[in-house]
C-alpha cells in the first residue's frame, strides 16, 4: 500500500478538503498523515496531533489578538502553553512518521521538525490542517 496515495485516503482528504471549504494548507501532508495513520493503526495518535493542533489554532489566535486584558502572566502562561503543546505536536509527529518512508521522513524533518522560523511556520499551517481534521471527525463521529 503506497503511503502517499490511496483510495480511502484521498477519499477522506477530497471530503475533508469539501468541509474546509477549501482552507486546506498542505493537502498532500495531511495526506501522507492519514495513510501512515491508517496503515499503521495509529488513527489514535493522529486524532491526538489533530486535537493538539486545534488547541495550538485556537490559542495561537488568542495569542495574536493580544488583547488589552490579558495582563502579563497570563500572556507569559499562554505563551508557555503554546510552546510545551508544539513540543508534544513534534513529538506526536515524529512518533507517527517512525512508520513512514524514508523519504516522506525526510520531506517532514525539513519542513516541520527543524528548529527554525520556516519549519515553525509551516508546523503552523500544519495546525491549521488538524484543525480541519479534528472538525471533520467531530461532525463524522455523530
Amino acid at each position: 500500500m503506497n503511503e502517499i496515495f490511496n483510495k480511502e485516503t484521498e477519499v477522506i482528504l477530497d471530503e475533508l478538503d469539501i468541509f474546509s471549504g477549501g482552507r486546506l494548507l498542505n493537502k498532500e501532508d495531511i495526506s501522507r498523515l492519514i495513510s501512515i495513520a491508517k496503515k499503521n493503526d495509529q488513527t489514535g495518535l493522529l486524532e491526538d496531533m489533530a486535537f493538539t493542533g486545534k488547541f495550538l489554532s485556537g490559542l495561537l489566535s488568542i495569542i495574536k489578538r493580544g488583547e488589552n486584558a490579558v495582563n502579563e502572566q497570563v500572556f507569559y502562561n499562554y505563551t508557555k502553553e503554546y510552546t510545551q503543546n508544539l513540543e508534544k505536536l513534534r513529538s506526536d509527529l515524529n512518533k507517527l512518521l517512525e512508520s513512514g518512508s524514508s523519504f516522506v521522513k525526510k520531506i517532514f524533518q525539513e519542513k516541520y521538525l527543524e528548529i527554525n522560523q520556516d519549519s515553525v511556520n509551516n508546523l503552523t499551517n500544519l495546525c491549521s490542517d488538524l484543525n480541519w481534521l479534528k472538525m471533520y471527525l467531530n461532525e463524522n463521529s455523530k
